[in-house]
């Protein structure tokens, strides 16, 4: 029997993204645009921008499956490029991200004193998101394809007399040893690390997808302290094309990116955070 999922009364969580690719969707026209953002103004979020879109990137595996350079043609296109229209929500913690092939569903810290609204609130969110951009964008083709989910962390460091220690302080691949091989480093200054894994499935040798992981140090803009950003996404193909499907992977991406940060953090940070799976497995995983 599979351990509990690890849970921490105090995450360094400042924001959740879940995406989704979406296949078949018609061009947006201003009517359908105009329902899809009338229907959001009704739960409190307006259109405030239009960025260019991001590029929806397969997952590969298999070197047979690696595309092939496109053709000159192709690259330059036609046309006006295609858009992502962005809409927030007055105080900045919910934000939908809704282009021809894709959509995605943000939960940001907007204070310092915010707490993260956890997973099962932030999959209702999307799945209603979704639903919406399918009945408003979804032609006689349209389907899910690949999913995403991102947490991202603010990890501070806030004891200055031990700041040069402080990645090895935070990450478990970085506290395994006191020394380097020959003895001559001290520790680490900063971190600059990035991870890659492949998210197993227990009923197939082919992966689910991958998980990948990158630290990066910052500073607060509050008070220019410092923070290490601990940032994991989880993306792959779900099993079948329905908002079903994508349920079922989001939920294991968000299962993975839950016990590799605790298996990523050490547990002096854990302990900071108020890890408490140990004792109660109910109401507080990140």
């Amino acid at each position: 029997m599979q351990a509990a999922l690890p849970s921490f009364r105090r995450p360094p969580v400042v924001e959740v993204v879940i995406g989704a690719q979406m296949i078949g969707a018609v061009p947006h026209s201003l009517q359908a645009l105009g329902g899809f953002a009338a229907s959001l103004a009704d739960e409190g979020l307006s259109v405030q921008e239009a960025r260019p879109a991001v590029e929806v990137r397969p997952e590969r595996f298999d070197a047979a499956e690696m595309p092939v350079v496109a053709s000159l043609d192709v690259l330059l296109g036609s046309g006006p490029p295609p858009v992502c229209h962005v809409m927030r929500s007055a105080v900045g913690d919910e934000m939908v991200q809704v282009q021809t092939d894709w959509i995605a569903v943000n939960w940001r810290k907007a204070s310092a004193d915010a707490e993260y609204p956890r997973w099962p609130s932030r999959w209702d969110t999307f799945e209603r998101r979704a639903r919406l951009a399918q009945a408003c964008f979804g032609g006689s083709d349209f389907r899910f394809g690949l999913v995403e989910v991102t947490y991202l962390n603010h990890i501070e460091l806030n004891n200055a007399a031990a700041l040069h220690s402080q990645p090895a302080r935070v990450l478990s691949f970085l506290a395994s040893g006191d020394e380097f091989t020959d003895g001559f480093l001290g520790p680490a200054e900063r971190c600059h690390a990035g991870l890659d894994f492949r998210i197993g499935q227990s009923d197939s040798d082919r992966p689910a997808g991958r998980l990948s992981v990158s630290a990066t140090p910052a500073w607060h803009e509050k008070g220019m302290s410092p923070l290490l950003v601990l940032t994991l996404t989880a993306r792959g193909n779900p099993r079948s094309s329905s908002l079903e499907g994508v349920r079922e992977f989001a939920h294991l991406a968000r299962e993975w990116i839950v016990r590799a940060f605790a298996d990523l953090t050490t547990p002096e940070m854990h302990a900071e955070w108020e890890r408490e799976d140990r004792e109660s497995n109910e109401g507080a995983q990140p």
